[in-house]
């Protein structure tokens, strides 16, 4: 039976309700109230307005087309049921949508907190500089960072795909608070970013047959190579933040791995970090790989101090050794 009258103007009254919610998002140099010198990047600015002006563009349209059927002949042939579905998955991806304004307004609100807004500044210019490569390897996104509670940072790569369609146009970075202090905020601010950089070189994937041939060649050290192989990503990441930082890096990332001792020394297979204990060993390893000198032996020394290899648990015992070994032996003929 076709579709009740009723049924068509209730419809048609939540449908209209979506395009005043569509009208109500404002472009963020228009609402948000904040000190020049915490605003975004123009890069930035730019093309997240791009991005939530298309998106405002498409939400329109996908109501105006609902709202076309539900008054089209086709529409006539139809029921209340058919109607109500069609309005559901529209208000599903309308809602999907919606999101990405959402999580803009959070991050770019920051800006107008005193201090804050300016310190977040001064970190979308050291992502900028951090992200750069000479010789045109790649274009890179515009990066807007912002803060967040928790102890774990995190990156949404710039153009990758976001929920409800669309690629991100910049790439976000939370940082935690607490990192705010110390030399912490640079090691995981520039982290992050590598995660990004690899991305835009596809690092991961070209060493990922890399590692394979190592570890065939190397049968008898078979669940390194393989910790390895899954760590990678991380690893990579850790690379570029001690190649932009230096020392910095290493001496942030104790800071944010120092834990009790219980945690130290887990390898978990499913977990992409590098246990603790050895991820630290390596950054400095990295480190001395990149810029050779004393300093990076007295941060492994004083790391080993800290948390004895004596002190691993026997489940980790033959592998963690074994992974030391050969992060010494890779960092000595690099």
């Amino acid at each position: 039976m076709p579709i009740p009258a009723y049924a068509r103007w209730m419809l048609e009254q939540e449908a209209r309700a979506l395009l005043t919610r569509v009208a109500r998002v404002k472009p963020f140099a228009l609402q948000e109230s904040m000190l020049p010198a915490a605003g975004l990047l123009p890069s930035s600015q730019t093309a997240i307005e791009k991005f939530l002006m298309a998106g405002r563009k498409h939400l329109r349209a996908l109501v105006r087309r609902f709202l076309r059927w539900l008054h089209s002949p086709a529409a006539f042939w139809s029921d209340a049921e058919e109607a109500q579905r069609r309005f559901t998955i529209l208000r599903l991806r309308f809602n999907a949508v919606v999101t990405h304004f959402d999580m803009f307004d959070n991050v770019i609100t920051q800006r107008s907190e005193n201090e804050t807004g300016v310190w977040l500044s001064g970190l979308d210019v050291v992502s900028a500089d951090a992200l750069e490569l000479k010789n045109g390897y790649y274009e890179s996104p515009a990066v807007i960072c912002y803060l967040q509670r928790g102890v774990g940072a995190a990156i949404r790569r710039g153009r990758t795909r976001m929920p409800g369609g669309g690629r991100n146009p910049v790439a976000i970075v939370q940082v935690p608070r607490e990192r705010m202090v110390g030399s912490g905020i640079s090691s995981s601010l520039v982290h992050e970013v590598g995660h990004q950089a690899a991305a835009l070189l596809d690092l991961v994937e070209s060493l990922n047959p890399v590692l394979d041939a190592m570890r065939r060649r190397n049968s008898h050290e078979e669940e390194a190579w393989r910790l390895w192989k899954r760590w990678i990503s991380e690893i990579v990441a850790d690379f570029w933040s001690v190649a932009k930082v230096g020392i910095a890096s290493t001496l942030g990332l104790m800071g944010v791995v120092s834990l009790p001792r219980a945690f130290m020394f887990r390898l978990n297979p499913n977990d992409p970090h590098p246990a603790p204990w050895i991820r630290v060993k390596l950054s400095a390893a990295l480190g001395q790989a990149l810029y050779p000198q004393a300093a990076w032996g007295r941060l492994a020394r004083l790391w080993e101090a800290y948390y004895p290899l004596r002190a691993c648990p026997r489940s980790s015992r033959g592998c963690l050794p074994c992974l030391n070994e050969l992060f010494r032996n890779w960092s000595r003929h690099c």
